[in-house]
């Protein structure tokens, strides 16, 4: 899953409880390690309001 609305992505981290999540700052530093995916792969982007399931079903086809 991923939160295409960078504003939104860091209100979910925030809103969580600080005790067993990590900070935005955490997250932030997290996402760096990572290297990006090359080559087919499905998204499915959170901060869309539409249902994600056909784009799913379609790309598992």
């Amino acid at each position: 899953m991923h939160c295409g609305d960078e504003a939104e992505h860091r209100r979910r981290v925030e809103a969580r409880p600080p005790d067993d999540q990590a900070t935005w700052a955490q997250t932030l530093r997290r996402r760096a390690e990572y290297e990006p995916l090359i080559g087919p792969r499905l998204v499915v982007d959170t901060a869309v309001a539409t249902d994600p399931l056909p784009g799913i079903l379609a790309y598992l086809r």
